[in-house]
Order: structure tokens, then sequence, then C-alpha cells
């Protein structure tokens, strides 16, 4: 689905799918895209040559797992939080659930399962 146009302050990718120079036309001036997958425009000099040429400003975050960030989303499951599940596949068929994933046509997570899935 298309994103209204200078509708955002801040778009976060966190499949690595987009691109600030992909999402520029949704976001406001001043925007902020941010990905967990490091891209050479996050960086100077070329995060402020983007940074004139668009208005706009892309940023990187890397997320380390810990236990106790694990143990919280544990309890939100436990309490009822829930996540859609658009599909499911076994790791063996992580080719086609990166397709999925890329397809636009999901309407939840795509999950790959490691246990047991070779």
């Amino acid at each position: 689905k298309a994103l209204d146009a200078a509708s955002y302050d801040v778009i976060f990718d966190t499949t690595g799918k987009y691109s600030l120079m992909k999402m520029r036309y949704a976001m406001k001036k001043g925007g902020t895209f941010v990905s967990t997958i490091p891209n050479i425009t996050d960086y100077p000099p070329f995060s402020w040559i983007v940074g004139i040429a668009t208005g706009k400003h892309s940023k990187s975050l890397m997320v380390k797992c810990n236990r106790q960030d694990l143990e919280l989303v544990g309890e939100w499951m436990k309490a009822g939080m829930t996540v859609p599940i658009d599909s499911v596949y076994d790791i063996k068929d992580i080719d086609d659930a990166r397709e999925r994933q890329e397809s636009g046509k999901k309407s939840g997570r795509v999950v790959i399962k490691v246990a047991d899935g070779w």
C-alpha cells in the first residue's frame, strides 16, 4: 500500500526492504528514515549530501537481543498480547518465506520455524 505523500516524521523499516530514497516522498521535510540495515547514506559525507539534497535524514539502528528483553516479550504474550501471523515456513523454505515477506501481500508476520525445520 502506498503511503500518503509528505505525511510522516519518521519511517522505521525493520525488514531492509526500503530505503530513504524509496520512501522520501512519504516523509515530511526534516523527516528521518530509520533502518535496521546499515546503508552508506547513513554515514558522512553521504548523509550530509542526502540531507542537503532531500531535506531528510537517514539513520541505522543495530539491535542486540538480551535475556531481559526476551523475558519482557514473554510476559506481554502471557498477558494476552498477540501479533498477527501471516504464514509459517520451515527454515529449509527460507527462500519462499523471503518471497512472501517481500510480496507486499502479507497481512501479518512471516515466521521462520527453526526447530525441526531442516
